[in-house]
């Protein structure tokens, strides 16, 4: 029993800064990931289908974020904020003009400035500014105070998150917390009251096996809600993207618009019973072909052009 228990280590919340230091690379990622879980889980105003799509590659891929791509994101949001965010903070208070401003003044000066040298036009930048060319700056809104993170952030629930001694085979299908494997319904990891002082933590992994089916039936279940909901996406998009007519240049429009319509999903296949399709001439190979371009669409947003980052480099 020694043997086994010494296969994993608990590590809560609360402590994993400290903790960060002692682990290897592979454990921080299992840590990072196993946190996003189960801080999921404690936003009870969101909908099961809204915690599935923060945990989703790309909406139009519908894949689950894997552990490695999660980090790697984080270590290039993270870069990007101490280098094309932060210095323009700093030198709003090294030029004395952030003396006695909010935080929200702050925001609005850095954003205004930066609206007026992209588009070298005057006047008050439109609000889709912030959402579609300088998607990252939410994130320095939310947590950060001045060059500093929010010191009043609200402080996390304190679980365990249970990280292996060895580096898993496949880290792509390792379970983690709550996870389930299946891209929606990220469902709160099974608990127990633990001896030393009542404190909660993960109890048990799901069954990988079990993982696999949970996946296949999600896939049946959603897939048309999942293709009116890429649908709904594109046709937004499409209609914000005319917000930005004289912003931006001409070719830029047109190659954001023909990446939305090659991420459009292929035409439903014809409906099957009995296990045998109808047949309409040649129009499967119609089907398979869209179905291609949507794929290779989807890769079009692939996180592999990411640059790779360290493992070994300090998480804060």
């Amino acid at each position: 029993m020694s043997a086994l228990t010494s296969l994993h280590r608990p590590i809560p919340i609360t402590s994993l800064a400290s903790r960060y230091g002692q682990l290897r690379p592979f454990q921080r990622k299992i840590a990072l990931y196993g946190t996003v879980l189960e801080l999921l889980n404690t936003l009870d105003f969101l909908t099961d289908e809204q915690r599935s799509h923060i945990m989703l590659r790309t909406q139009a891929s519908g894949e689950r974020l894997p552990m490695d791509l999660a980090w790697r994101r984080m270590k290039v949001l993270d870069k990007e904020i101490k280098t094309a965010i932060l210095p323009k903070v700093k030198g709003l208070f090294e030029g004395g003009l952030g003396e006695g401003k909010t935080h929200d003044e702050i925001c609005e000066m850095v954003l205004q400035s930066d609206y007026e040298t992209v588009t070298e036009k005057t006047g008050t930048y439109p609000q889709t500014f912030e959402y579609n060319h300088y998607n990252i700056f939410l994130i320095y809104r939310i947590y950060y105070r001045g060059m500093d993170l929010d010191p009043d952030l609200f402080a996390p629930v304190a679980p365990y998150i249970e990280v292996p001694q060895q580096k898993p085979a496949n880290m792509r299908d390792y379970p983690v917390g709550g996870l389930v494997g299946d891209i929606s319904g990220i469902v709160p990891s099974p608990r127990v009251a633990r001896a030393s002082g009542g404190v909660r933590g993960v109890a048990s992994f799901p069954n990988i096996s079990n993982m696999k089916i949970s996946y296949n039936m999600q896939q049946t279940l959603m897939e048309e809600n999942k293709r009116r909901a890429m649908l709904k996406e594109v046709k937004d998009h499409t209609e914000l993207l005319k917000e930005f007519e004289g912003i931006i240049s001409d070719e830029e429009l047109q190659n954001r618009k023909r990446a939305l319509y090659e991420a459009l999903p292929p035409v439903p296949p014809p409906f099957q019973r009995g296990g045998k399709g109808r047949k309409s001439g040649d129009g499967g190979h119609r089907h398979g072909k869209k179905a291609k371009a949507s794929e290779a669409a989807a890769s079009v947003v692939d996180d592999s052009a990411l640059p790779a980052m360290d493992d070994d480099e300090s998480w804060v």
